[in-house]
C-alpha cells in the first residue's frame, strides 16, 4: 500500500477536577500519538501543558496541582487526495430499455388547477444517453427531478441528469 501524508489535529475538552467549565486544548500531530508507549506519554505531557497553558490565557491562572478531567476528545485526520476527474462512460452496446425504468405515473399540477399525468421513473434503471420527454418525475435515493411540459431530460455520458425545454 503507497504511503499516504496525512496531518492530524487532537482536541480535548478538559478541565480541572471539581470544575465546572471545561476548556479546549488543540495541538496537531503528524504521526498518530498513540503508537507507542513513550510517545502516549509525550501526547499526555503536551495535552497537560497545552490545558494548563490555556486554562492561564483565559482564567488568569493554572491549577497545575489539580488533576484534570477529559471531557471529551476529537480527531481529525486530513489527508490531500488527487483532484476528482470525472470519466465519460460510453453508451451501453444493449441499452436496457426505457420502459424498464418506468415504476408508474402520477397525478401533477403543473398550473396549479389541472392535473397532469407524469410518468415516474427510477434513476437507477436509466442508462447513458437514455432521453425522456416531460412531463416526468425522476426519483431517486437522495432526490427527486422533475422534468415539466414542454422540456426533455437526458443521461449524459457522466451520469448526469441534462433538462433542456424541448424546441
Amino acid at each position: 500500500m503507497a504511503s499516504i501524508a496525512a496531518t492530524t489535529d487532537w482536541n480535548d475538552d478538559g478541565r480541572p477536577t471539581a470544575s465546572s467549565f471545561p476548556d479546549t486544548a488543540e495541538y496537531l500531530a503528524e504521526v498518530s500519538p498513540i503508537s507507542t508507549a513513550s510517545s502516549r506519554r509525550a501526547l499526555a505531557s503536551a495535552a497537560r501543558t497545552r490545558f494548563d497553558d490555556n486554562h492561564a490565557q483565559v482564567h488568569g491562572h493554572a491549577a497545575k496541582e489539580r488533576g484534570v478531567e477529559v471531557v471529551s476528545y476529537r480527531v481529525r485526520l486530513r489527508v490531500s487526495v488527487p483532484k476528482y476527474q470525472p470519466r465519460e462512460e460510453a453508451a451501453s452496446q444493449q441499452p436496457v430499455a426505457l420502459n424498464a425504468a418506468i415504476k408508474g405515473a402520477r397525478a401533477v399540477y403543473f398550473d396549479g388547477e389541472t392535473p397532469t399525468q407524469a410518468a415516474l421513473y427510477e434513476r437507477d434503471r436509466l442508462d447513458i444517453g437514455a432521453g425522456i420527454t416531460g412531463p416526468a418525475i425522476i426519483e431517486q435515493f437522495d432526490a427527486t427531478t422533475v422534468i415539466p411540459p414542454c422540456w426533455t431530460g437526458r443521461v449524459d455520458a457522466y451520469g448526469n441528469l441534462i433538462l433542456e425545454p424541448r424546441r
